[in-house]
């Protein structure tokens, strides 16, 4: 009886561990990855219009007409950065009167962090996957956030698949060893809920590699790690 019950007791602990993890997994990364998007979406904008002071004049139009809804987004003021204000262009109007634009690129990002900020993760996940750039700062983000919003809507395979993109991508430059530990982080939060101790592990080992050991990362890893090694 006493084995049986340290074995439930164990089981019990790992499941609460588990749905512990999956339910602070957004709160712990939405307002940081939300203040990434905006500053890649003003940024990157900002570029963009430069740039096209001397480009053809449709991408100059579709570059002026980005900007006000960057501003909106800088605000917080998401519905009318997605939708538009008065006279002023949303994302979402960038996108349907530019198509083949990079303004256009750049306005689904705006508009899939747009949906996320109001919880509609679908429309977000489809924005996100319309996202085609050649910087790569912005690809890492926009592969976590689909991971992000894969998890949203319990496709875990998924989300997975792409936290470990983002995490490589991340990689192949030197200096993101920790933007790389925090996807692998990601990922292994959805391994323990899918109850993939090993791999977890695995897993969490990586996202240790490379990182200052006093890094909030770091020392989330290790703890996830402890715990799994104390289950066996």
């Amino acid at each position: 009886m006493s084995n049986k019950n340290n074995v439930d007791k164990e089981v019990g602990q790992n499941q609460a561990y588990a749905s512990n993890a999956t339910s602070n997994f957004f709160e712990n990364y939405r307002k940081p990855l939300m203040a990434v998007g905006i500053a890649l979406v003003v940024g990157v904008g900002g570029y963009f219009a430069y740039d096209y002071m001397l480009a053809k004049p449709r991408e100059q139009e579709a570059a002026n007409a980005l900007w006000k809804a960057q501003y909106y987004l800088s605000i917080d003021s998401v519905d009318w950065a997605l939708n538009g204000h008065e006279d002023a262009a949303g994302f979402q109007s960038v996108i349907d009167n530019y198509e083949g634009t990079d303004a256009a690129e750049l306005a689904h990002y705006g508009a899939a962090i747009c949906f996320r900020a109001k919880g509609d993760f679908g429309n977000a996940l489809a924005h996100f996957q319309e996202v085609n750039v050649d910087d790569q700062a912005v690809s890492v983000y926009v592969l976590g956030n689909i991971g992000d919003m894969n998890v949203e809507l319990g496709q875990l395979d998924e989300a997975v698949k792409y936290f470990e993109k983002a995490a490589a991508l991340s990689k192949s430059n030197a200096t993101r060893d920790a933007l790389a530990g925090e996807f692998l982080l990601k990922a292994a939060r959805v391994y323990i809920e899918q109850n993939n101790k090993d791999k977890a592990k695995e897993t969490l080992e990586k996202a240790m590699e490379g990182i200052d050991n006093r890094s909030a990362t770091y020392i989330e890893a290790d703890k996830m790690l402890s715990f799994l090694k104390a289950q066996g």
